[in-house]
């Protein structure tokens, strides 16, 4: 197993070659306070993880080649949730939102 902590942005650090880093477990950083930890592939969020907006809301959940995709959920940064489904980043198909008011 591989460990890489990026920082500021999104880059692969020496470890482009490397069969055995092909999937790592990582932390990225971004300059706007934004993070994700995960797994990541070539420096890029794929498998399972966290992302943390700047705002404060997150997302945890499965992601493919950086985008949220499959099953997770996304807290808003105003105590509203959704549970269910995204595809290419979007929420999509069964999913149930949950509002801070507590409404569904």
């Amino acid at each position: 197993m591989c460990l890489i902590f990026l920082q500021k942005k999104v880059e692969w650090k020496g470890m482009s070659g490397r069969s055995d880093c092909a999937m790592v477990f990582g932390k990225v950083v971004h300059t706007d306070g934004s993070h994700y930890v995960g797994s990541l592939v070539r420096g890029v969020p794929h498998g399972h993880g966290r992302f943390v907006f700047k705002n404060g809301g997150n997302y945890v959940g499965d992601f493919v080649r950086g985008k949220k995709h499959g099953s997770g959920t996304l807290s808003y940064e105003n105590g509203s949730v959704y549970i269910g489904a995204f595809h290419r980043g979007l929420k999509h198909g069964l999913g149930t939102m949950r509002f801070a008011d507590a409404s569904t």
